[in-house]
């Protein structure tokens, strides 16, 4: 073997994997040399069908024995490093031939190897999209990601790291699709090294914003040209410069993408730049214009500096005509050629001439400082579906205020923390999106089965290119990227349907998995977003994924699939659309048509109608909910601020149809919304709130609420009939007081149909998670339910196999109004099963649960012994002093209840209660505190505080009024409000309690106290209970009240093996019970 455990032994390998490379040629001793590095065995491989010429392929055979193949390989003698990625897929099918001849899959085969002069290919045998490019120079760098990825593929590697697994369910070994996921990821957020040259960049170019009048009319001329100035402080301001600066670095990166893929040897690129040289890239024809002293230019790479001076880089030698003249064709070039939002957009018009105004040298050193040169990769290898984790990076850089209220780049992610805005595993994605549009789709397929008639066939194909879809808070656009993916996938299937794949070609837009996709990206898949950023990198997310091997324009989506603004609400009352939309019918139509027009080209008035109507609206809508607090100019301002306008209004095509009639919405949303509490002012304003509860009408507002409740509730709105919904948000709306009425909103108005809690730590949030797929109909009682947490502490592992998991896993489960959402196995829903069929809810006992004494000031009317002490023996007579014990009482707090009993904190109440009516009908007067001279001194030493107090009785003296005074005097159970342990002490010495405790007078209080403290109460009730932060329970009367206990018993103590048999428990869900009592 050459790969050894020693650090010498790591520097030959990669010494000889240089080598081997630059040795390499297309024939058979290469493939030889391949499999003897990497340690495989190899074979050739017989055509059974005569599709490959014999002595074409070749198996590497998977190590240990192990059943399958590691990859088939084969030679092109026209792969060279110079080659194009539009010519890789040719390549790849080849190969392919062998797995199709014998009906294997991807379980079976790892991987497709293709080898060429100096460079070895290594295909995903799934997808030919994801790929490993390796080159001598690529695996020559320092910390070359690639050159690791090579030593990961050597088959002692593959051994000793268990990469080989066995399928939970099939029973089949495979590699592990985590393991490929990594081995073909090259993620911009991975390499520090380009995450610090683009935060250079983005501080050089503010830095010249601020400085440079010609720049500053540049953003004035496009984004404030009906202002007489900027407004240099407003949020619009930064997010404009924010946006073009982050339009300048992402275009870099597309460059370099579009050069791996076409690069300019094509007769439109001989036209326009075969004349200034760009024969291969232009990082290599600047390098042969422009020289810079490369120590110089690392050096402000390095620095910590946030003064920095990259633009202060002078090339020690520059040929300035030469370097213009590729400056000006390469921005021409890529405008007409390519064009897309990258290029077009107003934000792009910014950047390009921002890029206009770079010097030669400057311009120069921007492409040297930006190329793959120290890179960990190239960029022309960055995978597509990563592009999501650039803009959590970006975020990292994002203009906000300092103290002095200058905006500057944070360094940070505390804003996208503030936001509520998390990036999503791949892993989750993927899954959300498969629960969704992959329902939907596996529904059309079985159609398409179905089908008997080639014309019903063409018919269900052709309404697949209706469904339109969105993430209403899309962020880097992982979700739609990941839909693009999805529709990729499912075309690949089609095409192994006999009777369907000749249909195929028979419609225009069904022609290619690239042109399927592409018609997906502009017509089918939709993103809305309050950040322009986040809208930007999702058309560079979704150009890439969409990218097919024939040269042609990119899209152009913001504004037209990609929507700048607050989706959570229209400007219209919820329940007034339909009416208000019909009043305006006319004007839609026309709206409608205007929006074709504008996307195929020929019209621009759809703006112009748009305002209009938008306008009209907002007026109408702050007629319609002003108030004295309110006024209409506030009202119309707040919209204004908050970007919140008529989203049906910017999609005509997705909720009208062409006569100007609603006609209902999407067919799918997908998506993670942001996790914050709407109780925070630095982001929500009281008017905002109030906008949001007018227009928006939701049944699931609270005011203690999360906003991710209402994107459910927005969501489903938006929705058509039978629309399906899939979100990853926080679970607290699971069990919270405040879900409760979003979880009455999904049982009364949605059909949910599967339930995930995923549990803590899966993608960086703070928060536990679950993910809640739903569909827009009345609800059919067919939700699944999964708990992953018991799958596995560890979160990753969670994720393992997870859709296969949880297919064989999930439950049936029901859920009543009211209730908590409590994820039960099946011996967890015969316990609750019995427990509700043999108990009685508490409030149907004949108790009473009150909480303990608040008292509006503890300082004053909570005292310790000396205290009580030093007011005793202030008292003038025995009258006064034994009357004066009486009133100050011994009190118990949360935090002293154990079960059975209590440590006493030595605490005391001066209870100068207000006047009350006892149980047996006897009137007790409040207590006058004049009768009570030396408890009237002490309290008057906290008059200031006592008097202004809201929990107050007759007089400052006394406490608020208690109807059950005479409560704390009887035999009570006392527990605390908020607890992780579920103590119950049942208290005959007549403690009073302060607030963080309930009592519970009335009947059989010694069986209930030991009911309570049982372990059946511990492990089975427990989740009757809303768990706060850190696993504590909310023992609230409103939930307490419902829990069933069996009423038919004397009143003695009972042991839990009684209570057993109380519920006819089995033996199982015994030993079930015993386990759980310590987890």
């Amino acid at each position: 073997m050459f790969i050894k455990i020693s650090k010498a032994g790591n520097i030959m390998s990669n010494l000889f994997a240089v080598e081997l490379l630059k040795q390499l040629e297309p024939n058979f001793s290469s493939v030889e040399c391949l499999a003897k590095y990497l340690g495989f065995k190899v074979e050739k491989v017989e055509s059974i069908r005569e599709l490959f010429d014999k002595n074409t392929i070749f198996a590497f055979m998977r190590p240990n024995n192990l059943e399958g193949i590691f990859a088939y390989v084969t030679t092109q003698n026209n792969l060279t490093t110079k080659t194009r990625a539009n010519q890789f897929k040719t390549f790849f099918l080849h190969a392919t031939q062998a797995m199709m001849e014998r009906d294997q899959t991807s379980a079976e085969v790892d991987f497709i190897i293709v080898i060429g002069k100096n460079i070895v290919i290594i295909f995903d045998s799934a997808d030919y999209r994801r790929r490993l490019i390796l080159t001598p120079d690529k695996l020559s760098r320092n910390n070359s990601k690639y050159l690791m990825k090579l030593t990961l593929l050597h088959s002692d590697s593959l051994v000793d790291n268990k990469n080989y697994i066995e399928d939970d369910f099939f029973g089949l070994i495979q590699l592990d699709e985590k393991f490929k996921t990594d081995l073909f990821r090259f993620a911009i957020a991975d390499d520090e090294q380009f995450i610090n040259k683009t935060r250079i960049l983005r501080l050089n170019f503010w830095k010249r914003i601020q400085e440079s009048s010609e720049y500053q009319r540049i953003i004035k001329d496009i984004f404030f040209k009906k202002l007489d100035q900027i407004d240099e402080t407003s949020q619009y301001y930064a997010d404009v410069i924010s946006a073009v600066l982050d339009t300048l670095v992402l275009r870099y990166i597309l460059v370099r993408i579009l050069e791996g893929r076409f690069g300019y040897e094509n007769e439109t690129a001989r036209k326009s730049v075969s004349k200034v040289g760009l024969g291969t890239s232009v990082d290599k024809t600047l390098e042969t214009k422009a020289h810079f002293d490369l120590q110089r230019v690392e050096e402000v790479l390095s620095s910590k500096k946030e003064q920095l001076s990259l633009f202060d880089v002078i090339p020690d030698d520059i040929n300035d005509q030469e370097v213009a003249e590729i400056h000006e064709t390469q921005l021409s070039y890529m405008e007409n050629v390519y064009g897309g939002d990258l290029y077009v957009s107003d934000i792009a018009k910014a950047a390009t001439r921002i890029e206009k105004t770079l010097s030669e040298s400057e311009y120069a050193l921007i492409w040297r400082v930006t190329s793959s040169t120290n890179l960990d990769f190239d960029l022309e290898d960055v995978t597509p579906g990563t592009i999501g984790e650039q803009y959590e990076q970006t975020l990292k850089m994002s203009l906000t205020k300092n103290i002095s209220g200058k905006w500057e780049y944070s360094k940070d992610n505390t804003q996208q923390r503030e936001q509520g805005a998390f990036y999503t595993n791949a892993k989750i994605t993927d899954y959300i999106i498969d629960i969704t549009l992959g329902k939907k789709l596996s529904e059309i397929s079985d159609k398409l089965r179905n089908a008997s008639s080639t014309s019903q066939k063409i018919k269900i194909l052709r309404s697949v290119l209706k469904l339109k879809m969105a993430d209403i808070s899309s962020g880097g656009g992982t979700f739609l990227a990941g839909a693009v993916r999805k529709l990729g996938n499912w075309y690949a299937e089609l095409e192994k349907l006999p009777d369907v794949k000749p249909l195929l070609v028979q419609i225009r837009e069904f022609g290619s998995v690239v042109d399927f996709q592409k018609f997906a990206v502009n017509q089918m898949i939709y993103g809305i977003d309050l950040d322009l950023k986040a809208l930007i990198v999702s058309s560079f997310a979704l150009t890439l994924e969409s990218l097919g091997d024939t040269q042609s324009k990119l899209p152009e989506l913001i504004g037209k699939n990609l929507i700048k603004q607050n989706s959570l609400i229209s400007v219209v009352p919820e329940s007034l659309k339909l009416e208000w939309f019909n009043t305006y019918k006319d004007t839609i139509k026309e709206l409608y048509v205007e929006k074709k027009k504008w996307i195929s080209g020929k019209g621009n008035n759809f703006a112009e109608v748009k305002a209009q109507l938008q306008l009209n609206f907002i007026d109408m809508a702050s007629d319609y909910i002003k108030t004295k607090k309110y006024t209409k100019e506030d009202l119309e301002k707040t919209f204004v601020d908050k970007h919140i306008e008529i989203l049906e209004f910017n999609l005509p095509e997705v909720f009208f149809d062409k006569d100007g009639n609603y006609s209902g919405g999407f067919d799918i949303i997908f998506g993670n919304p942001p996790y914050i509490q709407l109780q925070k002012k630095q982001i929500f304003s009281d008017i905002e709130k109030y906008i949001y509860k007018q227009l928006g009408e939701f049944d699931s507002y609270e005011a203690t609420g999360d906003i991710y409740s209402l994107f459910f509730e927005r969501a489903t709105q938006l929705l058509k009939s039978h629309g399906l919904l899939g979100f990853i948000t926080s679970n607290k709306y699971l069990r919270a007081g405040y879900g409760q009425s979003l979880r009455n909103y999904f049982l009364e108005k949605t059909n949910p149909y599967l339930l995930v809690n995923l549990g803590s730590g899966m993608f960086g949030a703070t928060v536990d998670t679950s993910i809640l797929a739903l569909e827009k109909s009345h609800n059919k009682n067919e939700l699944q339910a999964i708990d992953l947490v018991q799958r596995d502490n560890n979160p990753q592992k969670r994720l393992e196999n997870m859709s296969d998991y949880i297919k064989q896993n999930k439950i049936k489960i029901s859920y009543r109004k009211n209730e908590s959402w409590i994820i039960l196995s099946q011996i967890e829903q015969s316990i609750k099963s019995k427990i509700e069929s043999v108990g009685t809810p508490l409030k149907d006992w004949d108790i009473s649960i009150n909480y303990g004494i608040k008292t509006g000031y503890n300082d004053a009317f909570i005292i310790d012994t000396k205290k009580r002490e030093e007011i005793l023996n202030n008292c003038q007579t025995d009258d006064e002093r034994n009357r004066t014990d009486e009133l100050i009482r011994p009190i118990l707090r949360g935090k002293d209840i154990r079960r059975y009993s209590y440590d006493f904190a030595n605490k005391y109440l001066i209870t100068t209660y207000n006047e009350y009516t006892d149980s047996n009908e006897i009137k007790h007067p409040s207590i006058n505190i004049n009768d009570y001279p030396a408890v009237k001194k002490h309290l008057d030493c906290y008059w200031n505080e006592i008097n202004k107090r809201q929990d107050k009785g007759d007089t400052p003296y006394n406490l608020r009024r208690c109807a059950y005074m005479d409560d704390f005097s009887k035999p009570k159970i006392i527990y605390p409000n908020m607890t992780k342990y579920l103590p119950f002490y049942l208290d005959i010495e007549g403690f009073m309690v302060n607030q963080k405790c309930f009592i519970m007078t009335g009947e059989k209080l010694n069986y209930l106290t030991s009911f309570l403290n049982s372990n059946v109460f511990k492990v089975c009730f427990k989740d009757y209970f809303p768990e706060l932060q850190g696993g504590t329970k909310e023992l609230s009367k409103i939930f307490f009240e419902r829990i069933p206990v069996p009423q038919n018993v004397q009143d003695r103590a009972i042991t839990d093996e009684e209570i057993y048999q109380l519920y006819n428990f089995t033996e199982d869900e015994i030993n079930w019970i015993s386990s759980s009592v310590n987890k």
